[in-house]
């Protein structure tokens, strides 16, 4: 096992983290289109979002709720229309987090209508795959919420059998289940949900045997430790997100839990993202995004509930949208990134809340081409990053997972 790596530890030179910070940022002058994918203004329920992913072509997937009918569905947007993945209309009751990769195929969590159970599943708009399941339906005792969906339609997740409790990093496409990692090995603990490439590595939270708490990365052979608590970070790891370079995003606490970050992990080398105690900034989000650029995505406040998405290590220059700005004729109050919110073109898929009490599901494209919009909506907007005046304003939060 590689020797863990410390937040603070130096790349090999200055000039190269120069060029790697530059790598990270966004054009300070960067300008976005915006999409309205589905609002509640178009029928849907405002606490009925999920927080959206996004594939590299542009395509979205996230959950939503029909305000009149209480239809809850999984969506797939591809520019046009919305395509059904999966309805409680069917087989379903209830869904979780969602994934979707390249091809369009979207991974998710839920739980079944006819029995008591839950799952994970990959659907296509034609036919739903069960990955795996719970209890009378299949062999595990529990599925967490967020499964990782790779170009090859193997999907990961944390999990735990119903025969022995055996927790772990499982992975399938259809067929057999498999675990990468379980707690009969090194990993004695997984914390939440892991990131899996298209190489077939996943980064995830756990603890090992008798040792420290971190992100782990590894394809089923001996694991790499990323960070851990050893160092100068504290306990508290959350989900992280993984690219094609096996490099890593992920949220932790640092300075004995008085302070809180993004950081940024490359060839075993540790680069904070953004930093800082609670006198600083109110609040980081604890789902990075990092696309195979280099670019890291994530929510930040510098005022508990002022949220913004942000890229790169200036949030000013980094701005894409947030509290106080205006879009659609309306002011944001609040927004929500996931983990798979950011893709290559640097465009950002995101849940927002506004002054109104209506919230959505939007993409935000680099370019100064005018937005567009996949429901009726009565204006449109072109947002400059950082240029529009702040107000304060209470804002609503979809509670933390």
């Amino acid at each position: 096992m590689r020797h863990p790596q410390s937040y603070a530890r130096p790349l090999a030179h200055p000039l190269a983290l120069a060029a790697l910070l530059a790598a990270l940022s966004a054009p300070a002058s960067a300008q976005y289109a915006f999409t309205a994918i589905a609002r509640s203004t178009g029928g849907f329920d405002p606490f009925g979002f999920g927080t959206p992913a996004l594939n590299a072509s542009g395509q979205v997937a996230f959950v939503a709720t029909t305000e009149m009918e209480r239809t809850t569905s999984v969506f797939r947007y591809t520019g046009g229309a919305l395509t059904t993945i999966a309805s409680t209309t069917g087989d379903f009751n209830r869904f979780g987090d969602v994934s979707i990769n390249a091809s369009g195929q979207v991974g998710f969590e839920g739980s079944f209508a006819s029995v008591s159970a839950e799952g994970i599943f990959r659907g296509d708009g034609t036919s739903v795959t069960t990955i795996a399941a719970t209890r009378s339906a299949g062999p595990f005792d529990f599925v967490n919420a967020g499964p990782s969906l790779n170009a090859s339609g193997l999907v990961a997740f944390n999990g735990a059998l119903e025969v022995n409790f055996t927790d772990g990093i499982y992975v399938g496409s259809g067929g057999p289940v498999v675990p990468l990692y379980d707690d009969t090995g090194a990993v004695d603990n997984f914390n939440g949900n892991p990131s899996l490439n298209d190489l077939g590595y996943v980064a995830f939270g756990g603890s090992l045997a008798g040792g420290p708490t971190g992100i782990f990365l590894g394809n089923g052979g001996p694991l790499t430790t990323l960070a851990d608590n050893s160092g100068g970070f504290f306990t508290f790891f959350f989900d992280p997100s993984l690219n094609e370079h096996n490099d890593v995003a992920f949220y932790a606490a640092i300075d004995g839990g008085t302070a809180q970050g993004i950081f940024f992990s490359h060839l075993g080398a540790i680069t904070p993202i953004i930093q800082g105690d609670f006198t600083q900034f109110g609040e980081v989000g604890f789902e990075p995004s990092l696309n195979n650029v280099g670019q890291v995505a994530y929510t930040f406040a510098r005022n508990f509930g002022e949220e913004m998405i942000a890229i790169g290590p200036d949030p000013d220059a980094g701005h894409v949208i947030g509290f106080g700005d205006m879009l659609f004729g309306h002011m944001v109050t609040g927004v929500n990134l996931s983990r798979e919110g950011l893709n290559d073109a640097g465009q950002v898929a995101f849940e927002a809340f506004f002054d109104d009490g209506s919230s959505g599901i939007f993409l935000a494209t680099p370019g100064a081409a005018p937005p567009t919009s996949a429901v009726p909506e009565p204006a449109t907007l072109v947002l400059v990053g950082g240029g529009l005046l702040v107000l304060g304003v209470a804002r609503r939060r979809r509670p933390v997972r």
